[in-house]
């Protein structure tokens, strides 16, 4: 290990252990992009190999939890900048998963000790991006949801049903665009 990727690891960890977990989205804001991935491992994350994952990550609702385990991401994957994780339930990336910059993956729903509660119960989902998929600038995917592999969630959509295989959703909420063909 390089003296200055073992000087920044010394220092996110210490400032993980004084202030908690959730300290780590400070220091996901100034590392450099060749440490995240080895941090977010380090807190118990699967993170695959050749996979990118770019600066301003942002990770939800993880102060309760003990480690980063709700995090999977597959190999070759990319993660543009300012995504966003809700760690409440599982995130699942498969293999050559693309995310553009500003997407947000949801895993729950709640609104607190409000009375709106009585009309929308609390729910946790796991949620999970298949093989080859690709999710365009500032899309929000709920919890729950599964896009299939080889799809296309086109920029700005929002995402609350399941994207079978090889189909194109755009749109709030998204809807079906087209079917793409099988390719190599």
């Amino acid at each position: 290990m390089s003296l200055i990727r073992r000087a920044y690891s010394v220092a996110t960890r210490a400032v993980v252990k004084r202030h908690g977990l959730d300290a780590l989205n400070a220091a996901l804001l100034v590392l450099p992009r060749w440490m995240i991935r080895s941090e977010l491992n380090a807190y118990g994350a699967t993170i695959g190999d050749r996979t990118t994952i770019c600066g301003g990550l942002q990770l939800a609702n993880i102060e309760s939890a003990r480690n980063l385990e709700h995090l999977v991401i597959g190999r070759h994957c990319y993660v543009g900048p300012g995504v966003m994780f809700d760690l409440t339930g599982r995130v699942i990336l498969e293999d050559e998963v693309s995310l553009a910059p500003r997407v947000t993956i949801l895993t729950h729903s709640d609104v607190g000790l409000r009375p709106l509660a009585a009309v929308y119960p609390s729910w946790k989902r796991d949620t999970v991006l298949r093989y080859g998929c690709w999710v365009g600038a500032c899309a929000t995917v709920l919890g729950g949801v599964t896009v299939g592999s080889e799809s296309v969630v086109a920029a700005g959509s929002l995402v609350r049903d399941d994207v079978p295989a090889r189909n194109v959703v755009a749109g709030v909420p998204a809807r079906h665009v087209r079917t793409l063909p099988e390719f190599d």
